[in-house]
């Protein structure tokens, strides 16, 4: 999925950022890298930009519709959350 993708209030990790020395280089500068985790804060609607706030370092970002479409990301579960297992041997 791509930040652009990604459900406002969803913590994401960036997996890829598209090709490009100048385009990697810039979300460099502005703190983006593989593996950084984000908190989608708010997307625009009709192809506005994107809020982010990079978690380990809370610096707030926005990016624009079209680079937002070229960051990968994942979701990541919220934290405190547990997965249940299901082993079908479940009581009650």
């Amino acid at each position: 999925m791509t930040l652009v993708e990604a459900p406002h209030g969803t913590k994401v990790k960036v997996t890829r950022r598209e090709s490009g020395r100048g385009f990697r280089s810039h979300l460099d500068g502005i703190g983006i890298h593989v593996g950084d985790e984000l908190l989608v804060l708010q997307s625009a609607p009709f192809g506005g930009p994107v809020l982010v706030e990079v978690v380990r370092t809370g610096v707030r970002i926005a990016l624009g519709h079209g680079m937002a479409e070229r960051v990968e990301v994942i979701p990541l579960e919220p934290e405190g959350a547990q997965r249940v297992r299901r082993t079908g041997h479940e009581t009650g």
